[in-house]
């Protein structure tokens, strides 16, 4: 027999720009039965300008979510001898500033065995473009790959007490992974690329301003 859902509906201010600029609120939805335990933040951004990128980002974060909930909820129920399932999406603004932001999604899925998985789920907006942008919108040069490439690999060789487990070396792909952090760019790869599931994620965070030459000219404020 199923417990009562246990719904829990909480709105809190997660960071704001000063003087307006992009805001971020978080819904908090969770809710146990005895399949199933939900924990989900689900952002809800305003003060954008774009205010039409701004609501399709917020309903794409809303069915996104909704989504997983759904699909793990019809699994734990299809599977009713095993463990009980869980599902935690949790938020990190790792910036917010001029109109840029950057947030990472991390997505905690488990369905049973000795471990769950993780992803994380990056989305770094410019509102004063009106975009939400890719790793390749950030550059003018486009060989900016092999300028990458080229440094993260010699992080692996100068860092050996971070990067000595790699069994891979680091490339970047079409749909990179990325965020920008404290005037860096931080490159990312999920468990299993590029080590063992229990080195996590790894990553390469990159100075802004040692490859400042190479952005366009309208991401240099983040330097």
């Amino acid at each position: 027999m199923k417990k009562a859902i246990l719904p829990l509906l909480l709105i809190a201010l997660l960071i704001g720009a000063c003087g307006g600029g992009i805001r971020v609120h978080i819904e908090k939805k969770n809710y146990e039965t005895d399949r199933l335990t939900v924990s989900a933040e689900i952002p809800q951004i305003s003060g954008m300008k774009h205010t039409d990128l701004q609501d399709t980002i917020n309903n794409q974060y809303k069915t996104d979510i909704d989504g997983w909930i759904a699909q793990i909820q019809t699994e734990a129920d299809e599977n009713p001898s095993s463990n009980p399932y869980e599902l935690v999406v949790t938020q990190s603004i790792k910036t917010n500033k001029d109109g840029f932001l950057s947030m990472v999604s991390e997505v905690y899925r488990y369905t049973g065995g000795a471990h769950g998985t993780t992803a994380w789920l990056a989305k770094n907006i410019d509102d004063n473009a009106g975009k939400v942008i890719t790793l390749a919108d950030l550059f003018a040069d486009e060989d900016y790959k092999t300028v990458l490439n080229r440094i993260m690999q010699q992080m692996v060789e100068e860092h050996p007490e971070q990067y000595g487990d790699l069994w891979e070396k680091p490339i970047i792909g079409e749909e990179q992974g990325f965020y920008i952090e404290n005037k860096r760019l931080v490159i990312y790869y999920p468990p299993y690329e590029l080590s063992y599931y229990a080195r996590g994620f790894v990553e390469f965070p990159i100075a802004l301003k040692d490859i400042e030459t190479y952005l366009n000219p309208e991401y240099k404020f983040l330097a």
